[in-house]
């Protein structure tokens, strides 16, 4: 599973097997039906009994797809892609699977609408596969007149995840008509639930092919379930897309004279963008140094329709990078010179930016604060355990565990700071798109920052007694409300933000309650030791008392650990809470 020990093609199939009936029957979605027999016979061979054996497995694939002599349309493919080593058995019938699933597609208004939806709101500052290609072959595919020709299944799983995708952000969309809009909020099924019923029914014959499109087909996937009751599927396809890069060696600069420019061009974009989902707060699958895969670069064939896209692209590119060097360098708030060098790394790739990209016009809305939200979010995610260390070291004073007298940390109270700042930008953002009808139900980065910031600040709050930022919290509570009712994830992670909310404010409004814990003369020295903190910005006039920091109940952890315990830790990861463990042992200094 390393860059250098690849998984052999049948392995990805029997995995993609097995992965698929775990999602078919988490999700609960019906299997692809049609009435034609020869489609439900195609249906029999792949989500009948389980695989006994590869040979059967494969046997079953064919039916979908089969990897020699597949003829295409006229459009031009994606990549010169080299023939597959996988040999399947081979049938001659037609492939009635890929048939069957075709005639599951929507009217192509329909499926127009729901493409342009998803170019324009779901694509934001990465890249999936070339626009201009896959409009032609949808075009294509409508005025083809049966018997259709023969795809790829992965071409095909890719129209249907984009259907899906577009489904799930068309809400977005004054032109969408209510049948797409209007979700039943207590249905458990996503809005384009039935376009990724038929795509998830096409998955092992992607993984099967093990192309750039497997790639693509997976972060769509992995795209499209990140809202469900579980992150695990999210991640799981994202990994399956990252091992797939490196199985195709998309990581490295190779050269092959039989690849054009363009899909190499191609084919470093896909990399880039799979490689992007540590964004997502995902583990590191692949370390920097094994990476020697260009930069992606201005293509006049690709970028011709959208030239300000390849920028997004780079910057989004460049940021990944910078956030791999601040985190190489973690804990940042360890020395003085680690902290400079994480502030200096990433104001430069701040003051680096094309003016163009900082424009907040209605067009480019989304974009824009995307790609500053993401700015934002590095300082969360590497000032996130400033700022609980600071949490937890306040309430340990208070109850008379430590040392009240104990110098706090310059550097932490600094790093903790350019937390807060960043939080309170990021709900900014969240609230401007909300109020111009721009924010998603079903987006990772409206969620996962939203979520996040929100947390961020009610840790400052912890130490705050003035609450400055109750606004902030509140107007991101809001909006975490109105994903909530579309997101399992969401309701879930709102649920844990309210909760310690909650805490905070119980704690705050009732001294009595706390007063037990701690003696006038511990909240004297807190007070003294807030007062001569670097904590406090220069043109900082707030006065504090003693009696502020008489407030705060230490149990607020202790009462949200049970809580916390029922998600896994890729869940609490995408609701911001990751860390908080830490929370509930020692108070050593750790690299969170």
């Amino acid at each position: 599973m390393y860059p250098g020990h690849g998984l052999e093609p049948y392995h990805f199939s029997t995995l993609s097997e097995l992965f698929r009936q775990a999602v078919t029957q988490a999700m609960q979605h019906p299997h692809i039906e049609d009435d034609m027999s020869e489609v439900e016979s195609a249906r029999s061979g792949l989500n009948g009994k389980p695989v006994d054996d590869d040979a059967r497995f494969l046997a079953a694939v064919s039916e979908a797809i089969s990897p020699e002599d597949v003829s295409h349309y006229s459009t031009q493919p994606q990549f010169d892609e080299a023939p597959s080593r996988v040999r399947v058995s081979k049938f001659d019938d037609d492939p009635t699977l890929l048939c069957g699933a075709l005639a599951k597609l929507p009217p192509y208004q329909e499926s127009k609408l729901l493409t342009d939806i998803f170019f324009k709101y779901l694509e934001s500052n990465w890249y999936y596969f070339d626009e201009r290609w896959f409009r032609d072959l949808l075009v294509q595919i409508y005025q083809a007149t049966p018997p259709k020709p023969q795809l790829r299944c992965t071409t095909v799983c890719l129209v249907f995840l984009v259907l899906a995708l577009g489904g799930s952000f068309a809400h977005l969309d004054q032109s969408a008509t209510a049948s797409l809009v209007d979700h039943d909020h207590a249905s458990e099924e996503l809005p384009g639930s039935e376009f990724y019923s038929v795509a998830n029914g096409l998955i092992p014959g992607v993984l099967a092919a093990i192309s750039v499109e497997s790639v693509q087909c997976c972060v769509l996937m992995g795209l499209y379930t990140l809202p469900m009751e579980s992150g695990a599927h999210h991640y799981t396809y994202i990994g399956l897309a990252m091992r797939l890069s490196i199985s195709l060696s998309l990581h490295l600069n190779k050269m092959d004279g039989q690849v054009t420019p363009q899909a190499r061009e191609i084919r470093t974009r896909v990399f880039w963008t799979t490689r992007m989902s540590v964004m997502m707060g995902l583990p590191t699958m692949l370390q920097a140094r094994d990476i020697t895969a260009p930069l992606p670069k201005w293509t006049p064939d690709l970028d011709e329709l959208h030239p300000q896209k390849i920028d997004r692209l780079i910057a989004f590119t460049k940021l990944t990078m910078a956030l791999n060097k601040v985190t190489d360098a973690s804990p940042v708030d360890e020395t003085p010179g680690k902290f400079a060098l994480a502030c200096s790394t990433l104001e430069e790739w701040k003051r680096s930016l094309p003016v163009h990209l900082v424009t907040q016009d209605d067009t480019t809305l989304r974009v824009t604060a995307h790609l500053d939200i993401m700015y934002q979010m590095i300082w969360i995610y590497i000032g996130r355990g400033a700022s609980l260390r600071l949490a937890r070291e306040r309430i340990r004073q208070l109850d008379g565990v430590s040392d009240p007298k104990l110098p706090m940390i310059p550097v932490s109270q600094k790093l903790s700071e350019r937390c807060t700042d960043a939080a309170c930008t990021i709900v900014e953002w969240i609230d401007l798109l909300r109020s111009r009808k721009r924010l998603a139900k079903f987006s990772h980065t409206d969620f996962h920052s939203c979520s996040s910031a929100i947390i961020a600040l009610l840790l400052n709050e912890m130490r705050d007694p003035h609450m400055r930022y109750r606004s902030a919290i509140e107007r991101g509570i809001e909006a975490l409300r109105f994903m909530a009712s579309g997101s399992q994830l969401a309701k879930d992670a709102l649920r844990l933000v309210e909760g310690l909310h909650a805490g905070i404010q119980k704690s705050k409004g009732h001294n009595e309650c706390t007063s037990h814990r701690q003696d006038e003369s511990a909240a004297q020295d807190l007070y003294h030791q807030v007062a001569q903190s670097e904590s406090l910005v220069a043109n900082d006039t707030v006065e504090y008392a003693p009696a502020d920091f008489a407030t705060l109940d230490s149990m607020i952890f202790s009462d949200l650990e049970p809580s916390l315990l029922q998600y896994p830790d890729s869940d609490l990861a995408l609701f911001g809470f990751h860390g908080f463990y830490s929370t509930f042992e020692t108070c050593e200094y750790e690299g969170e």
